[in-house]
């Protein structure tokens, strides 16, 4: 391991006499083991100095319940989840958690968000959406442990640690087709969404601009019938 510079606390370098010092240890108290883990890995690369932002922590801190919550949330609603045949969107959320087994992005729950958001109508997958914990658990085990382990075996109820589970791997052939259509689906609909939001603004500037127009005239009617 190489390490390079020093360690910065909130963009400043830490100091006793500053009372900005915070030692590891102090750190797992204060944000939780996890939390801390997650922060370091974001704490900077390169030739800079990793600094360490206790605003990250804190939002570590909420991103991991949150997740957690949504997780439970879904396990004990699997009556009312999607059970039988698969849809289109299911294909491309099977395909995007697969590929990203093998990218290792950062923006890992993306693919859940717009699964979620498309599937509002019909409601999700109950075994994609098992599958997706399950993936995400297994790929963020290096940083967050105690996080995944919760997922993995009181969530999931899988009867061994996630220690002893293997890296994970697509369950099916990759169909790039299906991931080039998502893709194209995606560009459409915030092209569209874009341009709504353009035509809201251009109306509400218009309604506004007749709103003082008529106002000014008001006041000009008034003061021609003035004696």
């Amino acid at each position: 391991m190489r390490a390079n510079g020093h360690l910065t606390l909130n963009g400043k370098k830490m100091s006793k006499s500053l009372g900005n010092f915070l030692t590891l240890r102090d750190e797992i108290r204060k944000f939780g083991a996890d939390a801390t883990r997650l922060s370091l890995s974001d704490a900077g690369d390169g030739l800079e100095d990793a600094n360490f932002e206790e605003k990250t922590a804190n939002a570590n801190i909420l991103r991991i319940h949150t997740l957690l919550g949504w997780c439970e949330d879904m396990v004990n609603d699997e009556s009312n989840l999607r059970h039988g045949p698969r849809t289109y969107h299911d294909d491309v959320f099977e395909h995007e958690i697969n590929d990203l087994i093998n990218t290792m992005p950062s923006h890992y729950e993306a693919a859940r968000d717009w699964y979620r958001e498309m599937a509002s109508d019909i409601g999700m997958h109950v075994d994609l959406v098992r599958y997706w914990m399950r993936t995400a658990a297994l790929l963020v085990t290096p940083v967050a442990p105690h996080f995944a382990e919760h997922i993995y075996s009181t969530i999931l109820k899988s009867p061994t640690t996630i220690q002893n589970a293997l890296w994970p791997t697509p369950e099916k052939p990759m169909d790039e087709t299906i991931l080039e259509a998502a893709s194209y689906m995606r560009g459409t609909v915030k092209t569209i969404r874009d341009v709504e939001t353009a035509l809201l603004k251009m109306l509400q500037k218009a309604k506004g601009k007749k709103g003082q127009n008529a106002q000014q005239m008001a006041r000009s009617t008034r003061r021609s019938r003035r004696p």
